[in-house]
């Protein structure tokens, strides 16, 4: 408890701060490279960023917009599932089956896209935007 809180010490002090900051970000980039594919420190590692991104978007929305909005974990889980099936089915390097993941989900985002974005008229738009609530 003492290292981790003298780390959030050294964090604070604007000229440590800032080189220190970027070194734990680095470390964190580069530890997935060095770890086999299938270990479990870097499925734990994935699974962190997976729902630290989910947690800045949850806080974006609802937090500061007020926004109560369950579209970005669909469009996360799958990417999550397309990942898992691309990594254990189709034998996909990690590191590929994590790209083709966040197309899966940016494919299916603009689908759904597709058919909310045509501009219409009279009650056809009014249900359309009632819906999104």
């Amino acid at each position: 408890m003492k290292a981790i809180r003298s780390v959030l010490d050294a964090i604070h002090q604007p000229r440590l701060g800032g080189w220190l900051l970027a070194a734990l970000l680095l470390l964190l980039v580069l530890l997935p490279l060095g770890l086999d594919a299938r270990s479990y420190w870097l499925q734990l590692l994935f699974t962190t960023f997976v729902f630290a991104v989910l947690g800045h978007a949850w806080n974006l929305l609802a937090g500061y917009c007020g926004l109560l909005s369950f579209g970005n974990q669909v469009y996360i889980g799958l990417g999550g599932f397309a990942m898992a099936i691309a990594f254990y089915y189709a034998g996909m390097p990690i590191w590929l089956a994590w790209l083709f993941s966040g197309i899966v989900g940016v494919a299916f985002a603009y689908l759904l896209a597709i058919p909310l974005s045509v501009r219409r008229e009279g009650g056809v738009c009014a249900c359309r935007w009632r819906s999104r609530w």
